[in-house]
């Protein structure tokens, strides 16, 4: 609320934010990011996390212009541990709906100068959350950026091992995935049977095999050649964030579109 408040009069004020008044801020902004560790370290409730994510929506219009007041984005940690305390699908949607305005305000701040480490900080979120939802290379430390989630490479063997040998067996890379993930699994499913009840019904008998779920790349090109609905695996993660943006999930829906254009035709990018 504090920073809410600030916001609001520095927006309203006839000029640019006195040096005191960015001091305060940074200060202020700094004391509540080690507060936020803390409280997600010690006390993560879904009440804890929505007010967490909501004092976190406060802080890219500070940096956003015109206030242009170069802030730290919050540190990656704090996205690591909401993600995967994540209670539901409105919280992932608010988290990637945090990421994508901090991306926004990075680039539409180019003149800004800015700390190196806070670009990478916030590119090590954002690359890390992408690598989890869309790219299923969950805890990959190799990819430009990426920190692999701060999970040790020991602690991701042994994780690999033990999924590798469940009945069936599941790549650890893909569990946080759309098709995987807790909070979206049930509706990127739906997505699909969507689109195959859609195929049927216009010429029955067209769909001989249903895909029973989880949709992988590698099921999804079985399913066409068993003579189900034949989806590639670009099209099959466009048509989940469609179907998301479709429920209310835009926070899912825009992060995915903001850091995958390759999936509409271009290249993924991190700023």
């Amino acid at each position: 609320m504090l920073l809410t408040n600030w916001t609001a009069h520095l927006l309203s004020a006839p000029s640019s934010p006195t040096p005191t008044q960015v001091t305060i801020i940074f200060g202020l902004a700094n004391h509540t990011s080690l507060l936020t560790q803390t409280l997600l370290t010690t006390s993560p409730t879904a009440s804890t996390i929505s007010l967490i994510l909501t004092h976190l929506s406060t802080l890219p219009p500070l940096v956003s212009p015109p206030l242009s007041i170069p802030l730290p984005p919050p540190p990656p940690l704090i996205t690591y541990l909401i993600i995967f305390t994540s209670p539901s699908l409105s919280t992932l949607s608010r988290l990637c709906s945090l990421l994508t305005s901090w991306k926004i305000a990075f680039e539409g701040n180019t003149g800004t100068a800015r700390d190196q480490g806070q670009i990478e900080s916030l590119n090590a979120a954002l690359m890390d959350t992408c690598n989890l939802l869309f790219r299923s290379r969950a805890f990959n430390a190799a990819d430009g950026h990426a920190l692999g989630c701060l999970i040790p490479p020991l602690v991701v063997t042994s994780l690999s091992t033990y999924t590798s040998r469940l009945d069936p067996p599941l790549p650890l890379t893909s569990l946080f995935s759309l098709s995987h993930n807790p909070n979206l699994s049930a509706l990127s499913i739906a997505a699909f049977r969507e689109v195959e009840d859609a195929t049927e019904d216009k010429q029955a008998g067209s769909v001989a095999v249903r895909h029973a779920g989880p949709i992988t790349m590698k099921s999804l090109a079985q399913l066409g050649r068993d003579g189900g609905v034949k989806m590639g695996w670009k099209e099959y993660r466009v048509l989940v964030l469609r179907w998301l943006k479709g429920v209310g999930a835009n926070g899912v829906a825009d992060f995915g579109a903001a850091t995958m254009p390759g999936m509409k035709g271009g290249q993924d990018t991190i700023p």
